[in-house]
């Protein structure tokens, strides 16, 4: 054999080697493939995004921007406990959700505007005051505040919440209070400007309101507390409002003296009138006020028995507004009319005099007695227009009395009501 064929012989070794080679990794290929083809390559369109949505507008009501100025120290703020100290007395920023806490003589002012008015919060000693609503609560804009302790004064704050754990307190005015004690769960809240309404909690647990909302206008108060920590005051009923004249009332259920200091203070500053801490410790002071009331039935038999009279059917308010007891004391009452001025007869049920009506015991502070009556007058004067004013702890008819007459008061020159017009004219009821 030549060269040639050697080698060529050597070739188609080679060649079937590698034949065998490739026909054994192409069947063990097969074998871990399944001996299935592969997919055929398919064409996926292009699938185009959807267009984003443009974010609706947003309907969260808009936020205060409050500063906060120390006006006494110690004055803490921040986020979330441990506060930090405010070290300076100029105005720095309050964020909403923010808490502010004062110590016992520590005091401080909150300004934001609210509605265009320049809303003003005074927060006094020992208060913790955060602003935006008690947990509780299910308001959930950002014109509102927690009073968690203490006591401040908000003015021009139209339409701000003030809540508190016994209560809810939107201010509809210009000048109000509030002052809340955790440990009582009790609330007092105060307008002496405006109107404000009050929505107690019933239910602390469930957070769940009494039926009833109360409208608090100029010159009211009310105190409230849930149903499981209500102590009602004697003679002073919660969940109501009550005239300024009675706060001496509350005086042994709270510590609140210290904070109506504070509050006569400012409000003094403004022109109003808040009772001063002297007048609400002091001697008694009975105070009267006259208003017109409907005819009830029974006030028939008083003009049957009676027919050379006519009469004005009243309600006589007296209260104590000092800080002490009034002793026993009586009523009398004078009418203007054609025929001059004259001590007119008042005709109360279950007294014994015709004139002058007497109360039968001790009158506490902030105490309150109602005598619903009937004024007389000459029969002939039916139809005119009379002028009825009562005095308070009177003197009248007696021949021998005492300066001061029964009761030792802090002021004896307001003893006489308001003047009250009426019409003199027969009883409405068929007869």
């Amino acid at each position: 054999m030549n060269h040639k064929g050697f080698f060529l012989n050597i070739l188609l070794e080679r060649r079937w080697i590698w034949a065998f080679m490739a026909l054994f990794i192409a069947g063990f290929s097969c074998i871990c493939r399944g001996c299935n083809p592969p997919p055929p390559p398919v064409n996926t369109p292009a699938v185009t995004p959807p267009p984003v949505a443009s974010e609706p507008p947003s309907t969260e009501p808009p936020e205060f921007t409050f500063t906060l100025q120390r006006q006494a120290q110690e004055v803490l703020m921040g986020a979330m406990r441990p506060l930090s100290p405010v070290t300076s007395d100029n105005p720095q920023p309050f964020p909403e959700g923010y808490l502010l806490n004062t110590n016992s003589v520590g005091e401080a002012l909150l300004e934001g505007d609210v509605e265009g008015k320049l809303c003003h919060i005074y927060v006094f000693f020992n208060t913790w005051l955060q602003k935006k609503a008690c947990p509780e609560s299910t308001y959930i804009g950002s014109n509102a505040s927690c009073l968690e302790e203490g006591s401040a004064v908000y003015r021009e704050c139209s339409n701000h919440l003030v809540t508190t754990g016994s209560g809810e307190f939107q201010m509809l005015g210009t000048w109000a209070s509030a002052t809340y004690f955790p440990q009582q769960r009790a609330s007092i809240f105060v307008v002496l400007q405006g109107e404000a309404v009050v929505r107690s909690i019933a239910n602390i647990d469930t957070h769940e309101f009494a039926p009833e909302e109360v409208v608090l206008t100029s010159g009211q108060f009310l105190y409230t507390a849930p149903d499981d920590w209500l102590k009602p005051i004697p003679f002073l009923e919660p969940r109501q409002p009550h005239s300024l004249e009675r706060l001496p009332a509350l005086l042994p259920a709270f510590d609140v003296l210290p904070y109506f200091e504070k509050i006569g203070g400012l409000a003094g500053g403004d022109g109003l009138y808040f009772p001063p801490p002297d007048l609400l410790t002091g001697p008694p002071d009975l105070v009267i006020h006259l208003e017109a009331t409907d005819w009830l039935q029974e006030d028939l038999a008083v003009v049957k028995e009676n027919p050379d009279f006519v009469y004005v059917p009243v309600y006589a308010i007296i209260n104590n507004q000092g800080g002490q007891p009034a002793e026993i004391f009586k009523v009398s009452m004078e009418g203007t009319a054609g025929d001059g001025t004259f001590l007119r007869t008042f005709i109360v049920p279950g007294q014994e005099s015709s004139f002058y009506p007497f109360t039968f015991d001790p009158l506490p502070p902030g105490g309150q007695v109602v005598f619903r009556g009937l004024v007389g007058f000459p029969s002939n004067l039916t139809g005119q227009n009379a002028t009825l004013v009562a005095t308070v702890d009177s003197c009248a008819g007696e021949e021998f009395f005492e300066e001061g007459c029964r009761v030792r008061e802090q002021n004896e020159d307001n003893n006489l009501s308001n003047p009250l017009d009426a019409l003199l004219s027969p009883i409405s009821f068929s007869q």
